[in-house]
């Protein structure tokens, strides 16, 4: 026995250090595996007591990291803190608490140790986008060449070509096609999954009286922003000239009309409030 206890006495003086430093290992496994348990066991067993009425989000975490050892993690541009919520839980869990607060859809909470990871979910597809074409029509299915079709709520469109033909690309799905022209009704069309989008306008009933022509096109008088003058038919049928300057000549507020020359093919020199437009079309009659 004496011959034993030499021979381990011996051994342990030989190996002390080793010895010593596969106890202090064994010691710091055992100290992380019991921290790691004591971790999982706080997020399951600590419970919260909450009764917050339009707070915000970073308010209600704030107040969790008050009652708690918990501390988050987040960037306030990617999650929204912000938004004011009504928090009322008694007695809750962590885990039950953030489902309150944010949905998987938008939010990823990951629960480490005693750190909570909020991240934004990772979106699980992507809008679908296409290319719509299609042709716009009257109600004799006639092409309406000039016809504005506007993705409503951005800048995003195109006009309809000399056969009423369009096409516009990566149009998402939730999109919805605006329709216009002047005298036709406007149209909205949701895009869908369709590819094809024609359609036929209704004619708008307005008097013609409503409609103006200005230099780049027709609009409706009312819209019409600038000075509108208008000359019925009686006034140049009370007039024995056959040419529509001499005919205008006084009968325009702020319109003077004047020939340059005194031959009678010679234009005419317009002034619109100081401005002067050059008429050269010799041969223009009120008569046909």
């Amino acid at each position: 026995m004496k011959k034993i206890v030499e021979q381990v006495s011996s051994f342990y003086d030989g190996h002390r250090k080793k010895l010593l430093i596969m106890r202090n290992v064994v010691l710091i496994l055992l100290a992380s595996a019991f921290q790691v348990l004591a971790t999982g066991s706080y997020s399951q067993t600590t419970q919260l007591n909450l009764n917050l009425k339009n707070a915000t989000v970073k308010e209600v975490l704030n107040e969790i990291e008050n009652q708690s050892e918990f501390y988050f993690l987040y960037n306030s541009e990617l999650i929204d803190v912000n938004r004011t919520v009504n928090v009322s839980v008694k007695n809750e869990k962590i885990d039950e608490l953030l489902a309150r607060l944010f949905s998987e859809d938008e939010v990823n909470v990951l629960i480490n140790n005693r750190y909570i990871v909020l991240s934004p979910a990772e979106e699980t597809s992507v809008q679908q986008q296409n290319t719509i074409s299609g042709r716009v029509t009257d109600r004799n299915m006639l092409p309406l060449p000039g016809v504005t079709v506007l993705v409503k709520g951005t800048t995003t469109g195109t006009i309809t070509n000399s056969d009423g033909n369009y096409t516009l690309p990566n149009i998402p799905v939730g999109a919805t096609l605006v329709f216009s022209f002047v005298g036709m009704k406007t149209q909205e069309i949701l895009v869908g999954t369709q590819a094809n989008i024609s359609i036929s306008m209704e004619e708008e009933s307005i008097g013609l009286e409503e409609v103006v022509a200005v230099g780049y096109g027709t609009t409706r008088k009312k819209d019409v922003t600038g000075a509108v003058a208008t000359i019925s038919s009686e006034e140049f049928e009370s007039r024995s000239t056959v040419q529509i300057g001499d005919a205008l000549q006084g009968k325009i507020a702020g319109v003077q009309i004047s020939k340059p020359s005194g031959q009678p093919q010679a234009g005419y020199n317009i002034r619109v409030r100081g401005g002067i437009n050059h008429h050269r079309r010799q041969r223009t009659s009120l008569y046909r």
